[in-house]
């Protein structure tokens, strides 16, 4: 298994829209790419504007 990461600055107080376009509209879409395993949007507590974004992948192929 192979993890794809993705640090995300998000503005202030703009986390919910964030949370609401990675699951209306890129969770959809990457879903469909053959090697999928799972997806993750890490919120950190103590720095409300960052976020990380975890996608796991079956092999290194599929991240590519």
């Amino acid at each position: 298994m192979y993890a794809q990461t993705t640090v995300i600055r998000v503005p202030m107080g703009q986390m919910a829209q964030l949370r609401e376009v990675i699951r209306r509209e890129y969770l959809p879409q990457i879903r469909e790419r053959d090697g999928f395993v799972s997806a993750l949007l890490l919120e950190q507590v103590d720095d409300p504007d960052r976020a990380e974004l975890v996608i796991l992948w079956e092999n290194q192929d599929a991240v590519e």
